[in-house]
């Protein structure tokens, strides 16, 4: 992209170098606009443009341009409230009042118009590069009255509807406006953020534009936005005659129905901006988005519990919702229609003033009508929100009954002389609106019996009074009284505070809510055990300790009146630790009451083997071996899954001058040892003699978790081998639609760049290919596998070659000197998707690096992963050291006897941190002969990838305890690895009997044709855990 910008919607807006518009949705893709245009602008005006000739044009009707006649502008700004600016050719800026553009006195060659705290202000860049801000912009006086220089060049800027302003200078770097308050619209100063070539910022969030690639900036801290006085920010788009003073921007509309409302609203505002502090704190590696959705996930869970435990018993009394046992598919967590009423027992409880009072529970001011507090914010601006919640927690609630407030039955929001509505009728016609049946269908519901007559609702509606004026109004008939009016009329079951129908809806509706809710926080998997048990410590009054200015002392439940209840101190209510959030690489985390600090602490803990190596004779006579000495050396067999049940089978097939031989063998766990099944023989030879690949891969095509064949071969005579199978569970089918789109290897020139990886998270392999051949001839591009075949998908193109042609007659013929380009296929964060990293050596003052994010679309550019170790380098291995499904990275060549290079490095999500604790304790590699006999498998079944070795004179083992590398040489391999000239020796770690913990097996054919055969089953004791690799 060329131009980005968002405006008030959820939306961003863009051109490309070549003119084309695009949009930006919820759903993060972008859509083509079919309208070119070298600038587009998104905001409270709407969505303006202009065009290679200056033309002016506006969006209209939801996807038609109209062409705006007269001014010619070569940058517009669709600002708040209506105003629209704009800079000619010639850097004259113009804004347009009504359907007539007016001049400004000052020539800028960009201007950007937002609302900063209540104003509308713009902020406009001179030719030179200064820096102004124009004072006054209203929409009657769009043009303002006055300029303001500011310190700083730069040569972009804008400033959202949200209050941000942003800006870029010439050495592409990006500034945030600092101090901005309503006192002082235009800040303090500059702070640096990142590099940028533009920017701009809205509703839907900050973007920026890097080397063309559009991202969304999140903020340093995950914070919510606020306004002076710690509350929440202003809604500069409501209407003036909406609130009296200021309205509030919350997550819902309602937030300024009554000052109540919006104190609750900003409490946890202050509690969110709380937590996600803390969490910065705790883990410096996340991002503001890392952040703020952890936190938003933490206060969902807040507000679950203090719901279901601290409030719901006291509302429907003990034992109305049974115990949580977990989520259920089969229930609808929707709203049921009769909840929409039922739930409007709480108009009931409305008191008719409103208490304001002081952390000791004392008057302030005269207690306040309700009338006065619809849409009206100004007791919250003069005293803040603490007064308020005091006295919410301080007094007594009306009680569930049909006696209602005058406040909200002739007074509801009532502005000035007018009169105010009934919401005691709004409520009756609701139940209308929404088509419910009468009161007695729900008795019948909740299995309270028919009543006939009013008489007969003597149990539930014990008040004679309220009989009596039921019977009258509605005809003696309970099936015609609304499931509101007769609901208050019922009399309170004993402790509760609603009668038998209403506890039964409305706890209906919130057991719904929460088993059919996969997201409740103590459904398993949402947080941990320890973080559900810090969850169930906090409460409201916990809280209100925590946000609420000059607090002293509270009741341990908010529900419950302070006036019967004792109020111990703030330091007496318990709360969660946050600490239970802490990241950990290794070990778990652990406040230190001393230090009052939250440290991650190691406790190892390794799992009982007490065999370690036990013999398989059964699975040691495999019929033919896993690597030939014989020739060049070669592997004639592979271990895949052929039927699916989770354990690798063995499968050969080797092509020799005389003849071949092939087999298949299914691992039958039970007799334990391979069992011949022909129909499974690999219908291609998989080695000669002379080579141990001809291009044949076993992948998962069609996702049914049984191993599939395709191959694709240049033979040295320039014949096309290609071909495809699918694994019918029975035997093999010729599928032609899945044929490899390009050949995998070739005879003469080896690697083409081929790779099957998974793209799009679909469960399905894909495939990819870049091969660098020389600086005119690189072919590249994707494959996604659609479950019917091959789809090109040149979004998924790989950034770098992963093989070139090795120029034999001179290596240093050109930059790519050598086969393996150094890009490895993995996955960074721990999505499922395959990422990209690759990091190699060309010459003495050239380095090649990179890493990029498969982020589901396409590949985003993410140094941060850049591997810090050459990753062409054989003594470097991607492996998962902490099983978080982050890949990490360890290394250890040997250089010689007296040096070696050597480290790891942990991924955390966010880059690579140094661990020193996880250094390989034996060589992986060496410089000169490769191979050095070290594997990471796990040998003890706990899940976590230990490493082992042997060669010949040294053997060992070092188990993995979760936080370091411990030596445990009882864990040797029983068999040679590698032997000391590098050379496979035919052993292979493979978990032969699926208790998680990886076996041994050995199939060796020297060069004088004897065989060397053996398998042994490590820690036979294991339960299950995943297999090492």
């Amino acid at each position: 992209m060329k131009q980005i910008d968002t405006g008030i919607t959820s939306k961003v807006w863009a051109v490309d170098n070549n003119g084309e518009t695009f949009s930006l949705g919820s759903d993060q893709k972008w859509k083509k606009m079919n309208f070119r245009l070298t600038h587009v602008s998104a905001g409270g005006s709407g969505v303006w443009g202009v065009d290679t000739n200056n033309n002016v044009f506006r969006r209209v009707g939801g996807g038609n341009w109209k062409r705006i006649p007269g001014l010619k502008l070569k940058q517009i700004d669709s600002g708040p409230q209506g105003i629209v600016l704009g800079v000619t050719k010639s850097n004259q800026v113009y804004c347009r009042s009504g359907n007539k553009w007016k001049i400004i006195n000052r020539r800028l060659k960009y201007i950007s118009c937002g609302s900063t705290l209540g104003s509308t202000g713009c902020w406009g860049i001179s030719p030179g590069n200064r820096v102004y801000y124009r004072e006054e912009v209203t929409r009657k006086n769009c043009a303002g009255t006055s300029w303001v220089t500011i310190d700083g060049r730069m040569k972009q800027i804008e400033v959202g509807g949200n209050g941000d302003v942003y800006a870029v200078d010439s050495d592409g770097k990006l500034y945030v406006r600092e101090g901005v308050s309503s006192s002082n619209l235009y800040g303090s100063g500059w702070k640096f953020l990142r590099g940028a070539s533009s920017v701009t910022t809205g509703w839907s969030g900050q973007y920026l534009l890097d080397n063309g690639i559009v991202y969304r900036l999140s903020g340093d801290e995950g914070l919510l936005r606020t306004s002076e006085g710690d509350l929440l920010p202003l809604d500069t788009s409501c209407k003036a005659s909406a609130c009296i003073q200021a309205c509030f921007l919350a997550g819902d509309m309602r937030a300024n129905d009554q000052q109540g409302l919006t104190a609750f609203h900003t409490l946890f505002m202050r509690e969110h901006n709380r937590i996600a502090k803390i969490l910065r704190n705790l883990n410096r590696h996340w991002d503001g988005e890392k952040i703020f959705q952890e936190t938003r996930k933490i206060i969902g869970a807040i507000i679950q519990k203090i719901v279901y435990v601290d409030y719901l018993p006291i509302l429907l009394g003990p034992g109305a919702l049974p115990r949580y046992s977990g989520h259920l598919d089969n229930v609808n967590p929707g709203i049921i229609n009769a909840f929409t009423l039922a739930y409007r027992l709480g108009h009931s409880m409305i008191r008719s003033k409103f208490d304001l009072l002081n952390p000791n529970f004392d008057p302030i001011a005269p207690a306040v009508n309700l009338r006065f507090l619809f849409f009206n914010s100004s007791n919250i601006n003069t005293y803040g929100i603490e007064p308020l919640l005091f006295g919410l927690a301080g007094n007594v609630s009306e009680k569930v009954d049909t006696h209602l407030t005058t406040e909200i039955t002739e007074h509801l929001f009532e502005r000035g002389n007018s009169h105010g509505e009934n919401l005691a009728a709004l409520n009756i016609q609701r139940t209308r609106d929404h088509g419910l049946p009468g009161y007695n269908e729900y008795r019948k519901l909740c299995k309270l019996g028919d009543a006939k007559t009013f008489e007969d609702t003597s149990s539930e509606i014990q008040d004679r009074e309220n009989r009596r004026i039921l019977k009258e109004l509605y005809n003696n008939d309970p099936g015609l009284v609304e499931l509101w009016v007769a609901g208050i009329a019922e009399t309170p079951l004993p402790g509760a505070v609603v009668g038998p129908t209403l506890r039964c809806v409305v706890g209906e509706q919130f057991k719904r809510a929460r088993d059919g809710d996969r997201y409740f926080y103590e459904n398993e998997g949402i947080f941990t055990p320890r973080q559900v048990q810090e969850i169930r410590k906090t409460s409201l009054s916990r809280l209100y300790c925590d946000n609420l200015k000059d607090i002293v002392s509270i009741q341990r439940n908010a529900f419950k009146s302070s006036i019967k209840q004792p109020r111990p101190s703030c330091g007496e209510i318990a709360g969660l630790s946050l600490c239970a959030w802490k990241e950990c690489l290794t070990g778990e985390p652990h406040f230190n009451p001393n230090t009052r600090k939250c440290v991650c602490r190691c406790s190892e803990k390794t799992k009982d083997c007490p065999n370690k190596w036990t013999d398989a004779s059964g699975y040691s006579a495999l019929p033919f071996s896993i690597y030939s000495e014989r020739g060049r050396g070669y592997k004639p067999s592979r271990f895949v899954d052929l039927n699916g049940d989770g354990l690798l089978d063995f499968v050969y097939h080797i092509l020799t001058p005389k003849k071949s031989f092939k087999g298949a063998y299914l691992n039958d766990p039970t007799l334990k040892k391979f069992v011949h099944k022909p129909e499974f023989d690999p219908p291609v030879a998989l080695a000669t003699e002379k080579s141990s690949d001809l291009g044949v891969r076993f992948v998962d095509l069609n996702g049914d978790e049984k191993a599939d064949l395709v191959y694709g071969r240049l033979t040295n005579k320039d014949e096309r081998v290609k071909g495809a199978y699918i694994n019918t569970g029975s035997g093999w089918k010729l599928s032609p639609e899945y044929i490899p789109p390009r050949l995998i290897v070739s005879d003469d020139d080896g690697d083409l760049g081929v790779r099957f990886v998974e793209l799009n998270g679909d469960g399905m392999v894909d495939f990819v290919f870049y091969r660098y051949i020389s600086e005119k001839n690189q072919p590249k591009g994707a494959f996604i596998n659609t479950g019917n075949g091959w789809k090109a998908a040149p979004q998924f193109t790989p950034p770098y070659p992963i093989a070139s042609d090795y120029d034999h007659d001179n290596d240093y013929d050109y930059d790519y000197d050598y086969e393996d380009q150094s890009v490895r296929f993995v996955d960074l964060n721990g999505d499922g998707r395959m990422d990209i990293v690759y990091r190699q050596w060309i010459s003495s003052d050239r380095v090649e690096k990179g890493a990029y994010i498969n982020d589901g679309h396409t590949w985003v550019w993410s140094p941060q992963f850049i591997p810090p170790i050459h990753t062409d380098n054989k003594g470097a291995k991607f492996v998962d050291l902490n099983a978080d499904g982050k890949v990490d990275l360890v290394y250890h060549t040997r250089i010689s006897s007296k040096k070696s290079r050597k480290g790891a490095y942990m991924n955390n999500g966010y880059r690579w941190i140094w661990k020193s604790q996880y250094t390989p304790p034996f060589p992986i590699a060496d410089e000169k002969n490769g191979d050095y006999g070290a594997r990471f498998a796990d040998v003890n079944g706990d899940g976590l990838p230990d490493m082992v070795w042997n060669r010949p004179g040294d053997k060992g083992g070092a188990i993995n305890t979760g936080c370091e590398w411990k030596l445990d040489d009882a864990f040797s391999p029983p068999y040679s690895i590698a032997s000391s000239k590098g050379k496979d020796l035919g052993a292979r770690f493979v978990d032969l009997d699926g208790d998680g913990a990886v076996d041994m097996i050995r199939s060796l054919e020297q060069k004088n044709k004897s065989k060397k055969k053996g398998a042994k089953l490590a820690c036979v004791s294991a339960g299950n855990g995943n297999v090492g690799v």
